[in-house]
């Protein structure tokens, strides 16, 4: 399989990110691109960091992160919330 144009590869330790990506597989990351609905990336929400999916409210424009596992809830920024997007996770 070719290896997708990146900046840095992480390597999946556990199945918390299943079913899009399994333990012992290669994360493969962009810095500073754009994202859009539907994008994955690597996000810092207060003293956290996680790889969710990028999503919209369409009723009120919220930003929404979900969870890759679907196990958790949609988590929606607050302004109170020390938040930086680090990086896009490129997909094949």
């Amino acid at each position: 399989m070719p290896i997708p144009v990146h900046d840095i590869a992480f390597k999946v330790v556990s199945d918390s990110l299943e079913p899009s990506f399994f333990d012992d597989e290669v994360m493969f990351v962009m810095k500073d691109t754009i994202l859009r609905t539907g994008d994955i990336s690597i996000v810092q929400i207060n003293s956290g960091y996680f790889v969710m999916k990028v999503s919209q409210n369409r009723e009120n424009g919220d930003i929404l992160f979900n969870s890759i596992n679907s196990i958790e809830a949609p988590f929606t920024l607050l302004e109170k919330d020390d938040f930086s997007i680090f990086d896009k996770v490129v997909l094949l």
